[in-house]
């Protein structure tokens, strides 16, 4: 069943996923209707569907006939830096936060948690400053990174599992050489290195005994 033409807000996005119409778990069919075709289309693992600086994700769960919506994302990056200022009507403007662009600033992005009561709920262990990148996590499923001071994107993730943070000590040559693929991807250190943490540890789950082990 479709939604009504609500108005799209910051606060509802950061605490629901809801980006005024648009809601995790719509099939691709239900947001096509609702935002007409995409301007980028992927069909890989994860289904992809891009309509200038939204950007929408899509899992294929065990019987389902269609993807359903599992990641929105906003992207303020310089590729989308044209596209950003008119993404689909019904998720553009945001309501409570009609400026929001790549020159939004990590202070006033604060404020506006301030003003709508997220702050409190922002999770301060999962904010990290590395080099240009600045994460914030909001739970249940919201991130938002920052380079340098300037948004660089806000994701909401439905199926997002809870985050721990673990800490661990590699040499200088290591720790400079991730500084490097760090600027090179756009992403913090924590975030490189937790992909590879996930990864590696879903891989020896289903691998074969004893595969992985030194013993």
């Amino acid at each position: 069943m479709l939604m009504g033409c609500d108005m799209a807000t910051l606060e509802q996005f950061l605490r629901r996923g809801e980006l005024g119409p648009i809601r995790p778990g719509m099939t691709e069919s239900e947001v096509k209707e609702v935002l007409g075709p995409p301007s980028i289309w992927s069909n890989g693992k994860v289904h992809l569907m891009a309509y200038g600086a939204l950007q929408l994700a899509f899992v294929h769960h065990s019987g389902a006939a269609e993807g359903e919506l599992e990641e929105i994302g906003l992207r303020f990056i310089p590729e989308c830096a044209a596209s950003i200022e008119a993404p689909p009507p019904p998720v553009w403007p945001l309501e409570d936060f009609d400026a929001l662009s790549a020159r939004t600033t990590f202070d006033d992005f604060r404020k506006f948690l301030d003003r709508v009561g997220l702050s409190k709920d922002a999770d301060a262990d999962s904010q990290v400053r590395e080099e240009e990148m600045q994460v914030l996590f909001i739970p249940p499923a919201s991130w938002i990174t920052f380079h340098g001071d300037r948004l660089f994107s806000i994701h909401f993730f439905d199926s997002a599992p809870p985050k721990k943070q673990i800490s661990l000590s590699v040499s200088e040559d290591t720790l400079n050489q991730l500084k490097k693929l760090a600027r090179q991807s756009k992403k913090s250190v924590s975030a490189i290195c937790a992909e590879w943490i996930a990864q590696r540890a879903n891989e020896l789950q289903y691998a074969p005994e004893g595969v992985g082990s030194r013993e």
